[in-house]
């Protein structure tokens, strides 16, 4: 059963670590500080991991979706500052891509991370998943 409020309360401490990590660094964050994460309610929470689109343990949707700049995937923004970002792989029922699009579904909002150099992200937040086309 998806606990609402227990989503949130990681969302809004991920943001809120977002902003420390952001008056510490700057835009640009060094990767090991969100591999790093925080602590929430005892345990440990990673912002980031080796695929695109990442959902920590204690979570049942995604939390962050990460572009890298050595990227495989087309990921680009449009003239009108919309992310198009393609689903992991070619399965668009992989549980990665359904979670996502269920925090469409829930509203809920995403951090993304862009991938300016190896090893370094500029994060904004919050984003959200606005549509959904598998069939694209």
């Amino acid at each position: 059963m998806f606990d609402e409020h227990l989503d949130m309360l990681v969302r809004k401490s991920a943001f809120n670590f977002l902003d420390v990590l952001t008056k510490t660094y700057g835009d640009v964050i060094p990767r090991k500080e969100l591999e790093r994460g925080f602590e929430f309610k005892g345990q440990r929470i990673h912002l980031i991991g080796p695929q695109g689109i990442f959902k920590p343990k204690v979570m049942e949707l995604p939390l962050t979706i990460t572009t890298s700049p050595d990227s495989r995937y087309d990921d680009a923004f449009s003239k009108d500052g919309f992310l198009t970002y393609r689903y992991r792989g070619d399965n668009i029922n992989h549980r990665d891509n359904v979670g996502l699009r269920e925090t469409c579904r829930h509203g809920l909002p995403l951090i993304y991370f862009h991938g300016t150099i190896p090893g370094a992200y500029v994060a904004h937040w919050p984003v959200f998943v606005v549509v959904d086309t598998p069939q694209e």
